[in-house]
Parts: structure tokens; sequence; C-alpha cells
């Protein structure tokens, strides 16, 4: 019975990467955010970090940092295009506080 609860207590303080399918339904970015890029995605997700509290984004990169001006462009293009993507988080929210930060995506 012990052990039990011991697993089910570590068990109940993991948290999980949100992740997703779906099409990016909005985007937003501005000198005010100094080159964060923050996205919503429109369709099945599922996981989220403790650390998420911003309701409205799912997921946040920087455009700056190596890959994000690539990353921002493939992101724009399958908004434009009306891709579906797949898409995970790191199951943190260091880039910008409440939101998670984004790990990879996969555009259809």
């Amino acid at each position: 019975m012990v052990y039990l609860s011991v697993f089910i207590a570590f068990f109940s303080t993991l948290t999980f990467a949100g992740s997703g399918v779906g099409k990016i339904q909005r985007i937003e970015l501005g000198p005010m955010y100094n080159g964060k890029v923050f996205i919503i995605v429109e369709g099945v997700m599922e996981g989220q970090p403790t650390c998420r509290q911003q309701g409205n984004y799912h997921f946040v990169f920087d455009a700056e940092a190596p890959g994000g001006a690539a990353l921002l462009s493939v992101v724009l293009s399958a908004q434009v295009a009306q891709k579906n993507i797949h898409i995970s988080g790191y199951n943190t929210c260091n880039i910008y506080n409440g939101i998670e930060d984004l790990r990879w995506l996969r555009v259809e």
C-alpha cells in the first residue's frame, strides 16, 4: 500500500508538454515582444505544462534565436496555406512567462 501511495504521489506531480494537430489560427508578434512569436493552434491539443497560464496562446518561440527566422517563415507559410501542422512544446515557459516554449512543428 505504501508503494502505491508513493507511485501515485510521484505521477501526480508530473507535467506533460503540450502537443497537437491542427491549423495555425493566430500568430502574434511585434516590436513590443522583442522577437517573440506567439501561436494559437486550432485543432486537437493535448497536455499542458503547469507553467502554462496564459489561456490565449499555446506556444511561443524567439524569432531572433538561431533558426528562429526560418521557423517564423515556416509558421507564416503554414498559416497562409491553411496546412495542418503537428506541434509540440518543451514543457517549459522560459521564453515568455505563462506560455509554453515551442519545441518543434511539422507541416503536412
